[in-house]
């Protein structure tokens, strides 16, 4: 996970058991990731989801500043990774 962020999952893989794709949301410090440079370490975070989940990954990736304005991980009704995790290992 690149340092300073956070992982969400949103749509689908929420509401269904058998879910088309995985929507992932990556919230990233831009002060430690200037906007082009957080793409390499989500490339391999999005890889590692769609080797365990057997899913498409979309990726939808924002700044910290950038959520806040846009108050997206509330809009979505994205929940963090570990949480999905967790739920997911539970069932």
């Amino acid at each position: 996970m690149p340092r300073r962020s956070e992982i969400y999952i949103f749509g689908s893989a929420l509401t269904s058991l058998a879910p088309n794709d995985l929507d992932v949301l990556v919230i990233y410090d831009s002060h430690i990731y200037p906007k082009a440079t957080i793409y390499i370490p989500c490339e391999k975070i999005s890889g590692i989801l769609k080797k365990t989940f057997n899913l498409d990954v979309h990726l939808t990736v924002l700044s910290y500043l950038e959520n806040r304005e846009k108050n997206f991980i509330e809009e979505i009704n994205a929940i963090k990774l570990e949480d999905f995790l967790r739920e997911k290992l539970c069932r």
